[in-house]
């Protein structure tokens, strides 16, 4: 999608761009966005038909954007002020934090693994000791044992996100043990999945044995313009 595949300073290039057409627009036709046959993000400057939303040039699509991941799934919402209330307690994103539920839980509060993690952010019970939750199932106790969690882990690895998700999902001990992103399978796609669901991504997380520990930034793409037919503008990548 094209908010999460291309970097910021695209995003801006492309944005400069897209306004230097703006004196051709009509008031009636506004560009929008919608996602093309092929899966790539198309610009047009068609009225609306319901699968073209209005675009922002603000340097990400609009919320409305058919086209825009968010980690601020459905699934999520029920529990959005709790993740407002914690993150900025803790100085953690939300968006982190509504990405890191859509991939421990898909967002149920009941949820219990078969390794014995519990709850919307899957604490496992020495976790939730350690940060006193008393009722790991409790959704606003879990959602602040979670948040605090993400938190002391970003503290410890220096905002690194990549190590913190990777200790998140497979313990402290084994990043310790392998200097960074273990070369486990499960946590690889861990980490993975959350940055893209934060909107970080898609991203490759290499390994210690690869190389750092950071998610590989994605290459910008080429955007065209095309007319067609009464003179209609189109931008894709």
């Amino acid at each position: 999608m094209l908010g999460e595949t291309l970097p910021r300073a695209a995003w801006r290039g492309m944005g400069l761009f897209i306004v230097s057409l703006l004196p051709f627009q009509t008031a009636a036709e506004p560009l929008c966005v919608a996602r093309g046959h092929s899966g790539a993000p198309v610009f047009s400057n068609l009225p609306d038909d319901g699968a073209c939303s209005p675009l922002s040039l603000h340097g990400a699509p609009d919320a409305r954007d058919p086209v825009a991941s968010s980690a601020r799934s459905r699934s999520s919402r029920p529990f959005e002020r709790s993740v407002a209330v914690q993150a900025r307690r803790y100085g953690v994103s939300q968006k982190l934090v509504h990405a890191v539920i859509q991939a421990e839980s898909g967002g149920n509060p009941a949820a219990v693994s078969p390794k014995g993690a519990q709850g919307i952010m899957q604490l496992m019970p020495a976790t939730a000791r350690r940060f006193e939750v008393s009722d790991p199932l409790d959704p606003d106790q879990n959602i602040e044992g979670g948040v605090r969690y993400l938190s002391y882990l970003l503290d410890i690895y220096n905002g690194d996100t990549v190590r913190a998700l990777a200790a998140y999902n497979a313990g402290e001990a084994a990043v310790r043990k392998h200097g960074g992103v273990p070369p486990y399978r499960e946590t690889q796609d861990y980490v993975h999945k959350v940055l893209e669901l934060a909107g970080n991504g898609p991203s490759r997380v290499r390994t210690t044995r690869e190389g750092p520990t950071i998610p590989t930034a994605p290459a910008a793409s080429v955007v065209r313009m095309l007319r067609g037919p009464g003179g209609t503008l189109r931008l894709e990548n």
